[in-house]
């Protein structure tokens, strides 16, 4: 038996500091690729600032984007600032 593995990387608009804003856009994304992997820019939840304040795992901000992997059936790779 073949199986396969689609994977789709994304690119949504981030906003500077917005974890909470990036994160429904990164869960939007989620769900249009269709896909069963989906691999995100690093430091993309932060808006590409290297001066963010790092992002626990279990943050709150990130509920849409593991809804959505949830509903989806996906895994996303994000990126954010972390601490150590």
């Amino acid at each position: 038996m073949t199986r396969s593995l689609s994977i789709a990387v994304a690119q949504p608009r981030c906003v500077a500091h917005d974890v909470a804003a990036n994160a429904v856009a990164h869960a939007e994304a989620v769900r249009a690729a269709g896909a069963r992997v989906v691999v995100f820019p690093e430091m993309s939840l932060t808006g590409y600032e290297l001066d963010a304040t790092p992002v626990a795992p279990d943050d709150e901000r990130l509920a849409p984007i593991v809804a959505a992997c949830a509903e989806s059936r996906t895994l996303a790779l994000v990126g954010a600032a972390v601490a150590g």
